[in-house]
């Protein structure tokens, strides 16, 4: 299980996360919680959301990351 420290902005979900031998911030957005993953929108939903599509959501952290993105990372719909 996806076992971080989740936190809010607004409605987007923010995590650290080890890449690359750096930590970097990672923001899913409240958007892209919604439309991608179908959260409900309320914090337990985005939480749940984050926890259960880790795997696809670190892949589109990491590809930014080794193409040089700073953190905050922002994790949005249409990188899917």
């Amino acid at each position: 299980m996806f076992d971080v420290p989740l936190l809010h902005i607004e409605d987007d979900v923010l995590f650290s996360y080890q890449i690359g031998g750096r930590v970097h911030q990672i923001q899913v957005t409240a958007q892209c919680l919604s439309a991608i993953f179908r959260s409900d929108g309320s914090q337990e939903g985005n939480e749940i959301s984050v926890r259960e599509n880790a795997e696809q959501i670190l892949r589109v952290a990491s590809d930014k990351v080794m193409r040089g993105a700073l953190s905050p990372v922002r994790v949005n719909a249409t990188d899917f």
